[in-house]
């Protein structure tokens, strides 16, 4: 008898199918319908094309083990019904936002803090920036469902140190986390050496890194327009920066300018390593958006633990002093600074896995335009022509390498919200992968 069960508790458009049991009055197998007490996941055999159906009902009970294998090419049900790939765009046009909105506060704060309050030092204020993952600390914090070699889906595909970090993300939080503190004060580092314009422009180097590292390890195709469009963005983030201008050669005159170039590279392969390495190693992960939460948990407590001790040693050797915030203004200005921070550090995370893999470089190097922007906005200060040319570069730069052109003439999915697969050879996974 043909009675379809609703495994989802209603509402939900799946259905699962019959149990096959056998039959031992007639011999053969007949289809019977589980009993309602006993709609539970895994408490009985579905066919593969059923078993799609059930991927909201694992999710929302919290079973990512019985999910990890399910994150094939399906269409999930997350924010609405719509798909992650789909956000991704608008994830990164407001990460954007955001950071040059941070940057404008940052600055507004250096120059309107009262003399009788102080500021936190440069090394407290990046930790506060990446401690926004501690909200999804307490559902986290004890878990092992993500820490086991045996729930890592399609990373069988992967050999040698790669698969080891892609099984143990705990633990591989502690690199990332690392790697995130370390490109990030090397910017700071570099800052103090050259003007700031000028450690931006090098900053923006790590798009052609990103690329470069892309084309062995995604299967990026490697096209003229595309790296002409990477040497437009670098070239438009120096003119735009003023690299060609006074302050590039104030900058080299000055006696730590080779310090400043080291430091300001650094960075830029800092940041260039945590994006790819983290959708080489995790990109199998892109479907579970627990995954992200966990991970994004875990390097927040790493700084707790790790970081925040590094910092109060370097503190005592004299390297840098440990200054708290004091003052109304201080204090509010910091924390929310940091908020601010952590929702881009938090939407970085979601873009490098749901985007294309150059969506979240293209859309920092976009940030120098938009700074332009509030420039003439709120501080009324106009560019020159050398720096307008700059920001036109950049977006043709933009333009060339997402291959929006062709996206927006042919009317083909080419960049923004495609999510080509995290190694181009072919995997043998089971049916629920394909």
């Amino acid at each position: 008898r043909d009675q379809p069960i609703d495994a989802l508790g209603g509402g939900a458009r799946g259905r699962a199918s019959l149990i096959s049991r056998p039959c031992t009055q007639s011999g053969r197998r007949t289809a019977r319908a589980a009993p309602p007490n006993r709609r539970r996941a895994g408490a009985y055999v579905l066919p593969f094309s059923q078993l799609t159906s059930l991927h909201t009902f694992v999710i929302m009970s919290g079973d990512s083990r019985d999910n990890a294998g399910q994150a094939g090419k399906r269409r999930s049900s997350w924010f609405g019904g719509c798909r992650p790939a789909s956000m991704a765009p608008a994830m990164a046009l407001l990460s954007c936002v955001l950071f040059c909105l941070n940057s404008e506060l940052l600055q507004a704060l250096q120059t309107h803090t009262p003399a009788e309050e102080r500021r936190p030092s440069p090394g407290l204020n990046l930790l506060l920036c990446h401690l926004g993952g501690l909200v999804f600390a307490p559902n986290f914090l004890l878990s092992t469902a993500y820490d086991t070699p045996a729930v890592s889906p399609g990373a069988d595909y992967k050999t040698g140190l790669s698969a080891m970090l892609s099984r143990r993300p705990r633990l591989c939080a502690l690199l990332f986390a690392l790697l995130l503190m370390g490109y990030n004060y090397c910017w700071l580092l570099s800052a103090g050496f050259l003007a700031a314009s000028v450690t931006t422009a090098l900053f923006q180097t790590s798009v052609g890194m990103v690329y470069a590292m892309s084309v062995p390890l995604f299967g990026e195709p490697l096209t003229f327009l595309r790296v002409l469009g990477i040497g437009l963005l670098i070239l438009g983030s120096m003119l735009a920066s003023g690299v060609t201008g006074d302050k590039f050669h104030n900058s080299a005159a000055s006696t730590g300018f080779g310090a400043g170039l080291a430091f300001a590279f650094t960075a830029a392969v800092g940041v260039a390593l945590y994006q790819v390495l983290f959708r080489h190693l995790f990109g199998q992960w892109k479907h579970d958006v627990r995954f992200l939460a966990f991970f994004g948990a875990w390097i927040s407590v790493w700084h707790v633990l790790v970081i925040l001790p590094l910092l109060c040693l370097s503190s005592w050797w004299g390297f840098e002093a440990l200054v708290l915030p004091r003052g109304h203004l201080a204090v509010g200005g910091s924390l929310v600074a940091a908020v601010i921070a952590s929702t881009v550090n938090t939407l970085s995370l979601c873009i490098a896995l749901w985007g294309s893999v150059m969506l979240l470089p293209c859309v920092s190097a976009l940030s120098v335009p938009l700074m332009l922007c509030l420039d003439m906005g709120l501080h009324h200060v106009f560019p020159g022509r050398e720096e307008l040319a700059g920001q036109v570069l950049i977006v043709l730069g933009v333009v060339l390498v997402m291959d929006l052109a062709a996206q927006l003439v042919g009317g083909r999915d080419a960049g923004l919200g495609q999510l080509p697969e995290t190694n181009p050879r072919p995997r043998q996974d089971g049916p629920l992968l394909q």
